[in-house]
């Protein structure tokens, strides 16, 4: 890049992943390097900074990633047991005192709280994303 002012962008994806990246600089006499990306990438960012040093000497720059996931896996999803027993034993408590006994169902349950309920997103691979 030889004009210290200037925006970029590229993107490219392998089947799996879809990365955008865009650059915008501006003039300044030291390099100012400011990187917004998604968290789960972040074990990639000294990569990228590091690799954005070795061309650009100067300048304030913004770099901003996207990662759209092509063919996400799953989520691990689990149920915490022990807390949406206690949940409905509460909710049983309260119906047999207040309410005349009515048995306590699953939507009576996920309208009061989804505590219970632990959606993990997968891992992510840097090396194979880098």
């Amino acid at each position: 890049m030889r004009s210290m002012t200037g925006f970029g962008s590229g993107s490219g994806n392998d089947g799996k992943l879809a990365v955008t990246l865009e650059m915008r600089a501006v003039n300044q006499r030291f390099l100012e390097l400011n990187i917004r990306m998604p968290h789960a990438y972040l074990a990639l960012e000294d990569r990228l900074r590091s690799g954005i040093k070795a061309v650009l000497k100067r300048g304030k720059v913004d770099v901003f990633v996207t990662v759209q996931d092509l063919d996400p896996a799953a989520p691990d999803v689990r149920v915490d047991h022990a807390a949406l027993g206690a949940v409905k034993t509460a909710l049983q408590d309260v119906n047999d005192r207040f309410f005349e006994g009515k048995a306590v169902t699953l939507g009576d349950v996920t309208s009061l709280t989804q505590d219970w309920f632990v959606q993990t997103p997968p891992a992510i691979d840097a090396d194979a994303s880098w």
